[in-house]
């Protein structure tokens, strides 16, 4: 007779183990490569993000506690919608003025609407994984593949040491001055060097929301240049307004400068549903024509 050795028998908890590994290193491995809906489940998971300061901040918040608001302003919202306004003031006193509307879902989605000087709008989209580019009059249009590592970098964007962040990526990508304000961690990394510069003038309220205004001045080597105001919202650390001075503050009033530049969100909206067809890439226009990317830039640029 010759004797055989028991087949082993898996428990219902040996199971539940082999299981739960495969399925963590399934999702393990889908996130370095950039898959979704994959990077941004697991993403989330494993950013240990720093706690944000006591909330509003107030007239007697420090300068550290308002910059560690503006450096993590993004982890206060997920989806964005706002209206904004940039305003060139010439030295002859003439005006020019822009307006733009934004629509925003992080992780990296993202959509652009320009109002153009002659009445045409340029619309710029992006589902994380590509870019459109639209211009309704005449109507054309380009499509952008983003490379997988810019995919990621979206996808998985995180704060780290005060000392060397960067501003966000997809601020960075959307073209507009008003995403900087938005995510205003670059803003931050630009104040921390001058902290010490840093003053809290008061406060007003803009769009609806209460902000905190603030005075940086401006530096270049040894030079002292004109500073720049910004006007922070207390919750949120959203730059809701800033100017950039083309003169020193006014004595008698040291909330009001020359105003070289404004830029102001004149309406904000925070995590609400936005429109389902914003970031699928689909021309808006029928008889749209495709162009490259460096021939639709060539007609749309000045």
């Amino acid at each position: 007779m010759t004797s055989t050795t028991p087949r082993r028998r898996f428990s219902p908890l040996d199971i539940g183990l082999i299981v739960a590994f495969v399925l963590v290193s399934v999702l393990f491995i889908a996130t370095f490569a950039g898959l979704r809906p994959f990077a941004a489940l697991f993403g989330a998971a494993w950013r240990a993000e720093p706690d944000l300061p006591a909330r509003p901040l107030t007239e007697a918040s420090s300068a550290e506690e308002l910059l560690s608001l503006l450096r993590y302003s993004h982890l206060t919202w997920e989806t964005l919608e706002a209206e904004a306004t940039t305003t060139l003031f010439a030295l002859d006193g003439e005006r020019t003025e822009f307006t733009a509307r934004l629509f925003i879902h992080q992780p990296d989605e993202a959509a652009l609407i320009t109002e153009q000087a002659l009445g045409s709008t340029i619309t710029w989209s992006s589902d994380g994984e590509a870019i459109l580019h639209e211009r309704d009059d005449p109507p054309v249009h380009a499509l952008e593949v983003l490379p997988p590592s810019e995919q990621r970098i979206l996808r998985r964007y995180t704060v780290t040491a005060d000392s060397v962040n960067a501003p966000h990526p997809l601020g960075l990508r959307i073209p507009s001055r008003a995403a900087a304000l938005i995510f205003s961690t670059g803003v931050a990394q630009s104040l921390s060097s001058r902290i010490n510069d840093v003053v809290i003038l008061g406060s007003e309220s803009i769009a609806g929301r209460d902000t905190l205004i603030i005075s940086a001045p401006g530096q270049e080597a040894s030079i002292q240049l004109p500073p720049t105001l910004y006007w922070v919202d207390t919750r949120t650390g959203i730059i809701l307004r800033t100017q950039a001075c083309r003169s020193q503050l006014d004595p008698d009033d040291s909330q009001r400068c020359e105003v070289e530049r404004q830029i102001e969100i004149t309406r904000l909206r925070l995590d609400a549903p936005l429109p389902v067809d914003l970031f699928n890439l689909q021309p808006q226009q029928i008889d749209s024509t495709t162009l490259s990317l460096e021939d639709f830039q060539a007609r749309v640029t000045p």
